[in-house]
């Protein structure tokens, strides 16, 4: 590739500063309008983010409920076998359950 003499490099790279510094505060102020647009979508969109996790840890914590509620009526019916039930799901889940 022909990059030219030594004379058209240094008009080149004159032209290149010229623009450079002709440029710089427009790119600058571009920039900081960019920001101010984006900034406040991006706040938006962290807090659904937030928001979206807070509900889905919330509907977690209301399924485990319901389970515990549920587990906890059914070794009530069967009052027997209560302890059995419970060294089972000791043994097999790693977990203490106890009435």
């Amino acid at each position: 590739m022909d990059r030219g003499t030594a004379e058209e490099q240094r008009v080149a790279q004159e032209a290149w500063r010229k623009y450079e510094l002709l440029t710089s505060s427009l790119s600058q102020e571009l920039c900081e309008q960019l920001r101010l647009v984006l900034e406040p979508s991006l706040a938006t969109k962290l807090k659904y983010v937030i928001r979206k996790r807070r509900f889905l840890f919330e509907q977690q914590i209301c399924l485990f409920r319901t389970r515990i509620q549920w587990f906890q009526n059914f070794l009530q019916k069967f009052p027997n076998n209560a302890n059995s039930v419970l060294t089972e799901i000791s043994r097999n889940f790693g977990i203490g359950v106890e009435m």
